[in-house]
């Protein structure tokens, strides 16, 4: 994947606004922390957005009349808060842009009626939201267009949507290039019209490092469908190992999914929807902790334990504990990056047990 892809990629796009809102030293940041620099930090991240009652009978009432529909479960990318001024920043992220008259519309809609006067109802104390969709900068002005549109559809059937920006990604020589709306400057507080927030890119650079979060759908090529899970899993195993690094002999340490999971994103996991969160549990549950206790189970003498969604871990010798930690560390490539099934994510609701 190249640099000019990445820009189109949806999850990379979600990862790039991760990091621009993470905390970051400021001399060796990875994608500088514009919004962090500006006050925001993380609020939620792909969490459904729940309208008010009234707000959803009335959106019930306009879809049926079928000139237009409404997402009544808009999901955003991100949204971020800043108490000092209790304000938000609720961003969506296309590859492209679309038309008033595309199926895309209906979701944009939901967004805008989310980002209106029901924001401050629902996430009280917080009081203003600005919608921000974020696109490969050369389609920023046809999708500009589009969210106008759209408002207008949206005030003439008097809902009370909020107000938009459009802020686009470019890649210029060796730099990821962010530029911001005019809306998006007066919520920061900055004049500068871009900001490059990456440099140093290649064509050939790997992204993979950058990924806090994945997406449990395969990647759009499909000679590389696991992909985003397979990055997520080698992650996972990193943290892991480090963990079972510091692991004394005669001890003993349980991982939960979960716990593995807010290591290897850096805290983001927390902030997900718990849809989200549940597929990457059960991701990890199922291509990486299954595995390790079918390879172990017959050498393990109770050193490799699993209950549920735990691994538990105790390292008998020193034998042992290195044979263990090589073939971890050498035996990446014979997990599975396939995506878990319903009945395995039954089970996994269901806490089954597996002591070996």
């Amino acid at each position: 994947m190249k640099p000019d892809d990445w820009i189109r990629d949806p999850v990379f796009q979600l990862n790039l606004l991760v990091w621009m809102s993470k905390e970051q030293p400021k001399e060796a940041y990875c994608v500088r922390p514009v919004f962090h620099e500006a006050g925001f930090e993380w609020m939620a991240i792909e969490q459904p957005f729940p309208f008010p009652v009234e707000t959803a009978k009335r959106i019930q009432e306009i879809n049926a009349d079928e000139q237009i529909r409404i997402h009544l479960h808009p999901e955003p990318e991100l949204i971020l808060k800043r108490n000092s001024d209790q304000s938000a920043l609720y961003f969506e992220a296309k590859k492209n842009s679309f038309w008033v008259e595309s199926n895309t519309s209906s979701q944009a809609r939901g967004h805008l009626v989310a980002a209106g006067s029901v924001f401050a109802e629902v996430n009280a104390p917080l009081q203003r939201a600005l919608l921000v969709y974020v696109v490969p900068q050369a389609v920023s002005d046809p999708m500009r267009e589009c969210l106008q549109e759209l408002t207008e559809q949206l005030s003439s059937r008097g809902m009370n949507p909020g107000n938009s920006a459009v802020d686009g990604l470019s890649v210029e020589e060796s730099e990821i290039h962010y530029h911001f709306d005019g809306p998006s400057r007066a919520a920061l507080g900055i004049r500068d019209s871009r900001i490059a927030i990456m440099g140093g890119i290649a064509e050939d650079t790997d992204p993979s490092p950058l990924l806090l979060l994945y997406s449990d759908e395969d990647y759009h090529d499909k000679g590389r469908r696991g992909y985003y899970r397979r990055v997520l899993q080698n992650q996972a195993i990193a943290a892991l190992l480090c963990e079972l690094h510091r692991l004394n002999l005669g001890e003993s340490i349980t991982f939960t999914a979960a716990r593995i999971l807010e290591l290897t994103t850096q805290g983001a996991f927390n902030f997900l929807g718990s849809n989200r969160r549940k597929s990457m549990e059960l991701l990890l549950k199922v291509n990486v902790f299954n595995k390790i206790a079918e390879q172990w189970k017959d050498r393990s003498d109770g050193a490799v334990q699993m209950q549920g969604r735990e691994i538990t871990f105790s390292f008998p010798n020193e034998v042992f504990q290195a044979d263990f930690l090589d073939w971890l560390e050498r035996s990446k490539a014979v997990f599975d990056d396939g995506k878990p099934s319903m009945p395995e994510l039954e089970q996994m609701d269901l806490g089954l047990s597996i002591t070996l």
